[in-house]
């Protein structure tokens, strides 16, 4: 019966975003300053690539010291880098601010569609 009709849409409040929530979904840094973009865009790339290559080479040399262990015929323990070890592993340096901070090309993608719910397709098919 009606129970099941729209539970995809169930709980979601549809409504018109502000100018500003438009504004943040598509170009979140837009209230910063060019400064403050180049601060969080550095901070971005340093946690997001360059602590995951560390952690990622870590897991590696884990890995293969455990194997290492567990055959006896290879005695050779696996010796994590020096550079790994230490607190900052990639050093990532800032980024160089443009000459042009207006007025240049910046690429947004958009995904744009709309849905069908299965119920009301149904149902108007029954009414043809």
């Amino acid at each position: 019966g009606d129970g099941n009709a729209n539970k995809r849409g169930r709980g979601i409040e549809e409504r018109v975003l502000t100018a500003e929530e438009v504004r943040d979904a598509i170009t979140p840094l837009w209230k910063m300053t060019y400064e403050e973009q180049l601060i969080m865009k550095w901070r971005e790339m340093v946690k997001k690539c360059a602590m995951k290559i560390v952690k990622e080479v870590k897991d590696k040399f884990r890995t293969l010291e455990k194997e290492a262990r567990r055959n006896p015929s290879n005695r050779n323990i696996i010796k994590l880098y020096d550079w790994v070890a230490t607190k900052r592993a990639i050093e990532v340096e800032k980024p160089v601010p443009s000459p042009n901070m207006y007025k240049y090309r910046n690429k947004c993608e958009f995904t744009c569609g709309y849905h069908h719910y299965r119920e009301e397709a149904k149902s108007k098919a029954e009414n043809y």
